[in-house]
């Protein structure tokens, strides 16, 4: 990392800060944001780790867009000022909506969920190495008959197996994948041009994909699969009337799936509280039925 990006960062951070009246329980939150971010010597890594926060998501992602422009990009000196003010505005925002909406003892268990997302990461890389390791000594056997071999493909290609074992970049490609087939399902929908044969096998790809996500410690993309695979089966049994308002937060839902799985840079904050909108509506259904 540049030095000149941490630089960028703090004075953003810190220009963000400007104006804003800070209560009790909101400095301790600010002030661990900032150990978080210019503490350690992975501002990249802890980015990445908020984005996949339901709480810090905002954040990181505005963060994020402020990381990229002087990480990954190449300055035009001309115009850092107007790119500074923009980061700094977004980054204000984010901060204020932040203190306003959690309290300084939520805040401190979002940041034992970032730890351990850290020790997580930390050692899936180190399963990975030794995975690796076994399949490299691995030599078949003289029983490994055509029988065994269809068996042990059988195994390899199951459902859980490929839950636990998929790889990030086979895991972005099976998401990726997917949402093309969800939304040509809610077009279908929305035209009452579906069977349940159908529908129920997209609730069963959204549900795999809710694992995946979960597996690969994509908090806000497990619940966005979440919101969707409830709003299917409520569908399906008929007790969620379609219309275009449903379909519009169904499809919110892909947009934050596909721009946190993409690392798209832009503002996706409209679609993820249209979004979670539609998962507490559905949270009030859920107690009175049973999904």
């Amino acid at each position: 990392m540049k030095d000149i990006t941490k630089t960028y960062l703090e004075q953003c951070f810190n220009k963000a800060l400007t104006g804003i009246q800070l209560k009790a329980g909101q400095v301790e939150i600010v002030t661990k944001l900032r150990e978080l971010l210019f503490e350690g010597n992975d501002i990249k890594g802890i980015i990445e780790r908020m984005k996949k926060s339901t709480e810090l998501s905002t954040f990181g992602i505005k963060v994020g867009e402020a990381y990229a422009f002087i990480e990954e990009n190449e300055i035009d000196f001309s115009s850092v000022s107007h790119h500074f003010n923009e980061h700094t505005e977004k980054i204000s925002q984010t901060i204020r909506n932040l203190i306003e909406s959690v309290s300084w003892e939520n805040f401190q268990r979002t940041i034992a969920r970032l730890n351990e997302l850290e020790l997580a990461e930390e050692e899936g890389k180190k399963e990975k190495e030794e995975q690796i390791e076994f399949m490299l000594d691995y030599k078949p056997t003289e029983n490994d008959d055509e029988e065994t071999l269809e068996m042990k493909k059988d195994f390899i290609l199951d459902d859980e197996v490929l839950i636990r074992d998929i790889s990030f970049d086979e895991y972005r490609e099976k998401i990726l994948d997917s949402v093309k087939k969800i939304d040509e399902l809610l077009n279908n929908l929305q035209e009452n041009n579906y069977n349940d044969e159908l529908l129920l096998k997209c609730i069963k790809t959204v549900e795999t994909n809710k694992t995946l996500s979960e597996n690969h410690n994509f908090e806000i993309i497990t619940k966005m699969h979440g919101i969707l695979a409830d709003s299917l089966k409520l569908v399906g049994r008929d007790i969620v009337k379609i219309n275009n308002q449903l379909i519009y937060a169904m499809r919110s839902c892909l947009i934050v799936i596909v721009a946190i799985i993409k690392d798209k840079k832009v503002d996706i904050t409209e679609f993820l509280e249209r979004a979670e909108f539609l998962g507490r509506e559905l949270d009030k259904i859920k107690q009175r039925e049973v999904i």
